[in-house]
């Protein structure tokens, strides 16, 4: 099917990544899919996501590497298995290697929301042991 000028065909559906590593900081670890949870707090539903135990956590709905997508993953950093503990120490240019069960994609480089071009996010708590606050790192691939 054509597609009007300056628009590309949708990227199709790919497999979602099943492992992170990040070899400088000491990342190493499969991926799990989690899904929203709704609840009621004080009155209003909240949508909140899950964070996988001994695993990054991938959010269902994201992007998949390859979809042209923002591919959103979350870890504890100091509890069930601190999947995310070094990820506070990465540095621009350090090496992110996501697998899919095709082979691996390098992907170096709104926070959960779509986006149009590809990257990941990825999401933990901070400083260890007192997780009062969120790190967010993103990636993009190289060029």
């Amino acid at each position: 099917a054509a597609t009007p000028a300056g628009t590309r065909e949708p990227p199709a559906d790919m497999p979602p990544a099943t492992h992170i590593t990040i070899p400088a900081v000491g990342i190493d670890t499969d991926i799990v899919e989690v899904l929203p949870k709704t609840e009621t707090i004080e009155g209003q539903l909240i949508e909140s996501w899950q964070v996988a135990d001994w695993a990054a956590g991938h959010h269902s709905g994201s992007a998949d590497p390859g979809e042209n997508g923002n591919i959103v993953l979350a870890g504890h950093d100091d509890v069930r298995g601190e999947v995310f503990r070094g990820l506070h120490n990465i540095a621009p240019g350090d090496e992110v290697l996501l697998s899919t069960a095709v082979g691996e994609r390098l992907a170096t480089g709104q926070y959960i929301a779509p986006m149009p071009e590809e990257r990941l996010t990825m999401i933990t708590c901070w400083p260890y042991g007192i997780d009062d606050h969120r790190l967010i790192i993103i990636a993009k691939p190289h060029a």
